[in-house]
């Protein structure tokens, strides 16, 4: 457990539109919800997006919310669009390629010790 929780403070309930936006790179911001263990992020991609490839030993599940996009997912390039799910499996470069329109992606993943603090507004940690 990357923070111990405060039993007094849960359940809380926030709305995605007041959680902090985080510029992630040009092109790319994220908002960051935190449970005990688990991270789920919310990705916004737009067309100024580079695409940049990057992998980690965690397997990443994704929800598109909105939109349409590609992603590359080692050697393989899929297009997905709203209501899809998808999986990056551990260790797998992937990235998203720059969309024509925005597309907003919902990952789960485990909670990240350098993630922690983009999550600071919640008062249950």
């Amino acid at each position: 457990m990357v923070r111990p929780y405060r039993a007094d403070k849960v359940p809380s309930v926030y709305n995605i539109s007041k959680m902090p936006v985080h510029e992630r790179s040009k092109g790319v911001s994220q908002r960051y919800f935190r449970g005990i263990d688990t991270l789920i992020g919310f990705t916004t991609i737009t067309s100024e997006k580079t695409a940049e490839p990057h992998s980690h030993p965690w397997e990443q599940i994704n929800f598109v919310l909105e939109g349409e996009g590609e992603f590359r997912i080692g050697d393989e390039t899929v297009s997905v669009t709203e209501g899809d799910v998808f999986l990056v499996p551990p260790n797998v470069p992937h990235c998203a390629e720059p969309p024509e329109e925005s597309c907003t992606v919902m990952f789960v993943g485990p909670l990240r010790e350098d993630y922690a603090d983009l999550t600071d507004y919640q008062s249950e940690f």
